[in-house]
């Protein structure tokens, strides 16, 4: 995350370079949700994956990619370390993972939910409700559309 602001130029002009400034901004808001969801003892990948595994217990992992668009390795891990704190427990389906919340899981759901709200009211006390919500909206177009 950028510590200071500069007038300078920079000797090369990134203000235009969408991946550039995905990125940026994804590390930006990222360190922002570390802070935010520290609370919860999770990263908030994680915590994400929880908040989905309360709500649809047997949610399976090729539905945990897809909502968090993530890759399937990335899904194992997370889930790996979620299982090893006592969070979730998976099972074999023929080929499938799905996953379901433990009581410990179900009990951290509301420090889940305190730090996602915090975050998007961190969120929107710096660039504008109206202007977070319209910005998230254009991305998840914009990724559906690159996704194709």
């Amino acid at each position: 995350m950028q510590t200071q602001k500069t007038t300078q130029k920079p000797p090369v002009d990134f203000s235009g370079d969408l991946f550039f400034n995905i990125t940026s901004l994804a590390r930006t808001i990222n360190s922002m949700a570390d802070e935010e969801f520290q609370i919860t003892g999770l990263a908030p990948s994680s915590a994400f994956i929880l908040l989905l595994a309360n709500k649809a217990p047997g949610i399976s992992a090729k539905e945990l990619c897809f909502y968090l668009n993530l890759q399937p390795s990335t899904i194992t891990r997370l889930v790996d370390s979620l299982e090893a704190k006592g969070f979730v427990k998976r099972k074999a389906v023929g080929r499938n993972m799905i996953l379901n919340p433990t009581k410990k899981s179900l009990a951290l759901s509301p420090k889940i939910k305190a730090a996602w709200v915090s975050l998007t009211r961190r969120t929107n006390g710096l660039v504008g409700a109206g202007s977070s919500k319209k910005a998230a909206v254009y991305m998840k177009k914009l990724n559906s559309a690159l996704c194709k």
